[in-house]
């Protein structure tokens, strides 16, 4: 066959062959991007931590891996898990100021300042410069009260770092405890809008708005940070308490079963959901939770006292009484358990002279006695012409 007659065959193939690779489906998913998913950031946040996860156990540049991966889990609130890494890298190689200055600033987000103030004076001795150090000092020394010096690190840092939301943040604190309460709040939304995901800014900012008594900015604040944050412990109890000053028990206890799942050993807070419960009359929930405290907890503040009140209010007389005996020999002088036992004592007088159990016939009701009565029936109104 000519080559010219070969040719001329194989071009109209060659052709249909391209047209339909360009039509396949295989080109469309190489070339068109899938489409965005809601979770695609938490997605590539778990894939990060697997990643820096599996370094470690690779022993793969253990220091910088602890580091990396304490950085994300400060992004996501896990502050005692980032506090690990960050003193295991800081085990690994003890000369790097970085690793002190992320330390410091977790312990700050911990509240732990003499330890944050110790990490962010060793990073400034091993000539950490960064502006992130100069924000941690400013913070550490308005939480001390040393507002003057606190300032002075502020206003150098807004020149260098004009973006940066924990400037503002600092600002803002230091601001509303100097008295400018309006620009302290202003400094609050501003770090937000810069970062939201800067997780310190929400429950104070919602706190502010709060002592104002703005209720609604307090709580968009607190779900704008339950957004970004729904598991962070301290804005859900934020939530709550904001509806439990508004007298909304109903409303506050759904933010508070969340926050005691987060916090089992807080027998505080669980007494605060109790206390909410016996607001909203749902005696048998908040008796639950304070039995459940007396078994962790036994010699837990008047748990004597609160059981049998819930006792008293489902009407088991008999088992509240004993429980506000048991009280009493525990602290003789606690008033509100002997109220109960007096309460409970003329209820039971009552039942005893309804039923007639004394046995004494009782004294006969007193009547009128109108034979004496002259009643003469009412006339009809005369109308005067």
């Amino acid at each position: 066959m000519p080559a010219q007659v070969i040719f001329r065959l194989l071009v109209p193939i060659g052709f249909l062959a391209l047209l339909a690779g360009c039509t396949g489906t295989d080109h469309d998913g190489a070339h068109i991007p899938p489409p965005y998913q809601e979770d695609f950031e938490k997605r590539k946040d778990a894939d990060r931590l697997a990643f820096l996860t599996d370094c470690i156990r690779k022993r793969i540049d253990p220091p910088g891996s602890y580091y990396k991966r304490a950085q994300l889990y400060l992004e996501k609130g896990d502050f005692k898990a980032a506090l690990n890494d960050a003193t295991d890298a800081i085990e690994a190689k003890d000369n790097v100021g970085e690793y002190y200055l992320l330390r410091g600033i977790i312990n700050r987000e911990l509240n732990q300042l003499s330890d944050a103030l110790l990490d962010a004076e060793r990073a400034e001795a091993l000539q950490q410069k960064s502006p992130k150090l100069y924000v941690l000092m400013a913070d550490i020394l308005q939480e001390n009260k040393k507002y003057a010096e606190s300032r002075r690190y502020i206003n150098g840092i807004l020149a260098l770092a004009p973006h940066d939301a924990s400037v503002y943040y600092v600002q803002g604190m230091l601001q509303a405890k100097t008295g400018d309460t309006i620009g302290g709040l202003a400094s609050m939304e501003k770090a937000i809008n810069l970062n939201p995901t800067y997780v310190r800014a929400y429950p104070k900012a919602a706190a502010l708005y709060r002592q104002q008594g703005d209720f609604a900015n307090s709580s968009r604040i607190l779900q704008n940070g339950l957004q970004h944050f729904p598991a962070n412990r301290e804005l859900i109890l934020g939530m709550g308490k904001l509806y439990a000053e508004r007298a909304l028990p109903d409303s506050a206890l759904p933010f508070y079963e969340r926050a005691v799942k987060l916090s089992e050993d807080d027998l505080e807070l669980r007494a605060e959901m109790a206390d909410l419960y016996v607001r909203a009359r749902n005696y048998s929930s908040a008796l639950t939770v304070y039995e459940a405290i007396q078994r962790r907890k036994p010699e837990y503040t008047a748990i004597n006292y609160l059981i049998g009140f819930c006792q008293e209010k489902m009407w088991r007389l008999n088992t509240a009484k004993s429980y506000y005996e048991q009280e009493l020999e525990i602290n003789p002088g606690y008033v509100p358990a002997r109220n109960g036992i007096w309460r409970i004592s003329q209820l039971e007088n009552e039942r005893e002279l309804n039923a007639g159990s004394t046995g004494e016939s009782p004294e006969p009701a007193k009547t009128l006695d109108d034979t004496r009565l002259n009643i003469s029936p009412i006339q009809p109104r005369k109308i005067q012409k």
